[in-house]
């Protein structure tokens, strides 16, 4: 899945703060109640006929007026057009705005994309798919790894999903393996 920038980390902040997956104190709190709330769900999503992501949740609430959905600790599967695992991973939280085509992810997440052979490990990381850009939250550190011994961590990182190119700003370290298996 492919994570926003500023505007999702901003609006998921916001809206996760909003779901506590508590209804304890219901309406009259002024927090947001969702219409559907699943416990144990599985889900899948379909494009042109056929699996694009399925979805394991604990928790899945839904907020049709808004278009959102909030999981509590999820993992999930994406897809590509041939039926091939692309990525996955897990997380203790997920939001996706499905009108914005963005997917947030948080409380300490794994991910993998399978044909590049990268891992990615964060505290959150955000997508948009509109944009297809990939980041970090402003400051938190973000770990790629390879199988083949590559790793590389820093601060405030960015990613051009479509191009296939990211960036740390700040604070990066770690090693990068050679095709002939020398570190840099």
């Amino acid at each position: 899945m492919k994570f926003a920038l500023a505007y999702i980390a901003l609006f998921s902040s916001l809206t996760l703060a909003a779901c506590s997956f508590d209804y304890s104190s219901g309406a009259d709190s002024g927090r947001a109640v969702p219409e559907i709330v699943l416990r144990g769900a599985d889900a899948s999503r379909y494009e042109d006929g056929a699996v694009s992501v399925t979805l394991t949740a604990e928790t899945l609430e839904m907020y049709a007026a808004d278009d959102v959905w909030a999981g509590e600790r999820v993992s999930f599967t994406q897809f590509d057009r041939n039926g091939n695992v692309a990525s996955d991973g897990s997380a203790g939280l997920l939001l996706v705005d499905n009108a914005a085509e963005s997917y947030s992810l948080g409380n300490g997440l794994l991910f993998h994309v399978w044909d590049d052979d990268l891992f990615f490990r964060a505290s959150d990381l955000q997508w948009s798919k509109k944009t297809h850009r990939l980041s970090g939250g402003a400051g938190e550190t973000v770990s790629v790894e390879k199988s083949d011994g590559t790793e590389l961590r820093g601060k405030d990182f960015f990613a051009d999903t479509l191009a296939r190119t990211y960036r740390f700003a700040s604070g990066v370290e770690g090693k990068i393996v050679d095709g002939n298996g020398d570190e840099e």
